[in-house]
Order: C-alpha cells, then structure tokens, then sequence
C-alpha cells in the first residue's frame, strides 16, 4: 500500500503530521525527486513491530526538525537510495517550488560555505570546531546543509577553523573557534556552535579570514582586524593577540582585503598594493624574505585590480589586466614557468596556450592556483596531488585552461579543493574531500570538476 508517490519534482512544505495506519505501509514514495520539510512531526499509535516506510530511489530528503520516531537534527540533510524504516504513516498538502540557484561560495581549510538567491546560508565539510555554524555535535557533513533560518545573508569568508559573514544590514557574524580572538567575539568566548553576531556596528561590507586572524572592511573604506598578530599580520609591530572586537589597523582606506595564512593585503582606494605580515617565503613581494609587522606599500607594482592571498604566496592582477605572483613556489603555484621554493618579487605569469592578459579574478589555495579571464575561460597552476585543479591527477606550473564547458562566474579555492560557479547558475566541485568539503555527498576524493546536483 502506497499513501503518497512523488516522481521527478522537487517539493518544498512547512510542517508535515504522520500517523501509522499499519505495519509494513509505503507512506511516502519518493522517485528522482527532493523533498523539503521544514517541521515533521511523528505520531506513534500503535506498538509497532514492523516499520511503515519510507521508500526512496535515486531522491533526497531535507529535514530541518523532527519529533518523533524518526530523529533529524535541526538543518541536518538526509540523503539516501535505499528504503527508510520507521512506525508512521503520513498525509499532508504539498505545494512545488523551485529550489533557490547558488549566487556565492567560499572556501576554507576544509570547510565549504554557499549563499543561495533567497539569502539563505549552507554548508558543507569540516565542522569539527563549528565552522558551519550548524548547532549539532556532529565533525563534519558532505552535502551542504541550510545554516540557520535567515534569509538575509550577503557575503561570507572562510578561515582555517573559523567563518565570518555579513548580512543585507550590515551586521557582522561568526561561527567557529575563536583562538587567538580571530571571531572578534572577545577574550572570554573560546567557541561558537552557531552565527553569533560580533560588536554592535551595522556597516561591514567585507571580510576575509586567515588562519588565526580576520580583516574586514566598512562602508567608509576604513579596515579593521582581530585575532593573531604575532607574525605582524594586523600590522600592530609589537605581536601578540587581539582579544577583543575588531580594532582599526593602520592603513590607508581600502576596498579589498585578503588574508593568507599569517599574511594581509590590501588594495587601496586608489588601487594601490599594501602588505604586512609572515614574509618568510617573500609573499609580501618585497624582495627580501625578512619579517613585514606594519602595512608596506609594494611600489614596483603600480596600481591592480586585484589582490588575492595563498596560504604563503600573494597574487595580484594589475591594472593592464596581467597576472602577477610572489611568494612559496615549491608546486608552481605562482604559475610563472618553474617551482623554485621562493619568489621575492612580483614575477609575471606563464599562460600555456595564450598571453598574460585580460584577467578578471583569481583564487589561491594551499598550493594551488585558479584565475578567470574577461571571457570567463578558466585556469589552473601549482599542485593537483588532489585533482584539486580539476585536470585530473596532473600538476603544473604554468596556467592551463580547463574545460571549453567551464564559463565561471565565480572561483574559489581552499587548501586543496576548488569550486566553479557556472555562468548557467551550475556548481561544481573538485580537489580533496576527506571532511566532505566539496559537498557531493561523499567523503571521495574528485580528480575533475563535479556538479553538485540540487
């Protein structure tokens, strides 16, 4: 017996009451399809011995909360291909409706965090100091999972263990550890299960996390940091830790920030290039490897578009539109047609099958590098040990093209994963995936870029 089949659709209902007429009744069949449930409530009426099911071939099933027999944690997703045993039966009115395109991701260590067209937050990955903010004990998960009920979420940054993001008011928040102070939640709060908001200020526009510090931007250009300093990475010289909220740092107005592991950047508002911090394999680009502990204008490079940071490299795109780097090589992550170890200047890339121009962005991970063109082709140097470059197992330095296929409008790297948001609202995934950092509801490692099916 069959309460409810659901073949090929995509359903999104509020709350859902179920009952168990007898042993042994399919109450919902599932087939290629998703089904979302905001709240299931599970009736037991009888002292079951047989469980009704619960029958699902090649579908997926959301739960946000549950009481009952059947237990889901609060925004936990439930993804199987087989039969769900439990005692109830189940009615309720459905209504289809499309589920929200992806329009933002960012990566961290091994965590990764998404923000949908409806201003929703997921995640996916490491969660093992609640970097999801997802408000369980659970380590880690491997599809992206809703983050909360807010509907208001504009930008988000990943860290080693940490997130930090802001939402349409302007209002800042955080989930994770908060070792060092990198939150800026204070010095008494060592952890946060969930997105808690830092300082009273409502007019953060952006952010980027480190390994152990943060730096954020507010509307008027002015920057801010918090948490580790002792690698002079806020820019204070005298080292140490920020253990309170976000403090003004000593630089020029900015428009963008970008943090590596122990390392800043900025890029002034008139686009000129800042750096401070760990210069050990010369990532401030200065021509010396010794310690950077205040914010130092890189003059040799003139004026950029745009900056990006690596664990310890620094990428930057200059005004005419060329891809420079500095920083570790050791993988040929800089792309500029060697892996010598260290690179203290600013050195031009080397493009394959084309000229170093027209570049649009850039993301750098570990030991991994991917940048776009103005016609949205894609690029990839440095390691690939993980298929972290999406060309399978094979590493480079110089940049190669990936797919004809893969028009990005967004790229993001973490430590060893990578993702591309399609022009056609597409996702894919690629690189290690031991934490489920890529999302694909596995923890298996992906050689090539994988879309992530709704």
């Amino acid at each position: 017996m069959k309460t409810l089949e659901i073949k090929n659709s995509k359903i999104n209902t509020s709350n859902i009451s179920t009952i168990a007429p007898k042993d042994g009744t399919i109450v919902l069949d599932l087939i290629n399809s998703e089904m979302y449930i905001r709240n299931l409530f599970i009736r037991d009426i009888e002292n079951l011995t047989n469980y009704a099911v619960l029958s699902s071939n090649n579908s997926k099933l959301y739960v946000e909360s549950s009481e009952g027999d059947y237990r889901a944690s609060p925004q936990w997703t439930k993804s199987f291909s087989s039969s769900m045993n439990y005692g109830n039966g189940m009615s309720c009115n459905i209504t289809a409706t499309e589920i929200p395109d992806v329009i933002f991701i960012a990566c961290g260590y091994k965590h990764s965090i998404a923000i949908k067209e409806d201003g929703t937050l997921w995640g996916t990955g490491s969660n093992n100091h609640n970097q999801l903010g997802l408000d369980h004990d659970i380590s880690k998960v491997s599809s992206f999972t809703q983050i909360g009920y807010d509907t208001d979420w504009k930008f988000v940054a990943c860290g080693y263990e940490h997130s930090i993001a802001i939402k349409e008011d302007g209002t800042l928040w955080g989930a994770g550890t908060n070792e060092s102070g990198r939150l800026g939640l204070g010095g008494l709060i060592t952890e946060t299960e969930t997105f808690t908001r830092i300082g009273d200020d409502n007019d953060w526009k952006y952010v980027s996390c480190g390994h152990s510090h943060s730096v954020t931007i507010k509307e008027d250009n002015s920057v801010w940091g918090t948490g580790s300093d002792w690698y002079g990475q806020l820019g204070f010289e005298w080292g140490g830790d920020v253990r309170v909220v976000f403090v003004p740092l000593n630089i020029v107005p900015s428009i963008i920030c970008k943090c590596g592991d122990n390392h800043t950047f900025t890029l002034s508002e008139d686009k000129k290039v800042y750096g401070t911090g760990s210069n050990t394999s010369g990532q401030i680009g200065l021509g010396h490897n010794n310690p950077v502990e205040n914010f130092t204008e890189v003059t040799d490079v003139g004026t950029c578009n745009y900056i990006e940071c690596g664990s310890q490299y620094t990428m930057i795109i200059k005004e005419d539109g060329t891809l420079w780097g500095t920083g570790s090589n050791g993988s040929g992550q800089l792309g500029i047609d060697n892996t010598t170890d260290e690179i203290e200047n600013f050195t031009s890339v080397v493009v394959s099958s084309g000229s170093n121009d027209n570049w649009k962005s850039v993301s750098c991970g570990g030991h991994h590098t991917i940048s776009t063109k103005e016609d949205n082709s894609v690029y990839g140097t440095g390691s690939s040990s993980y298929g972290q470059l999406g060309f399978g197992n094979n590493s480079y330095d110089t940049f190669h093209e990936g797919s004809e296929n893969n028009k990005d409008i967004l790229v993001s790297c973490g430590d060893d994963h990578s993702f591309l948001l399609l022009h056609d609202k597409s996702v894919w995934s690629t690189g290690r995936n031991i934490d489920g950092q890529l999302g694909q509801g596995n923890y298996l490692d992906v050689s090539y870029f994988t879309e992530i099916s709704d």
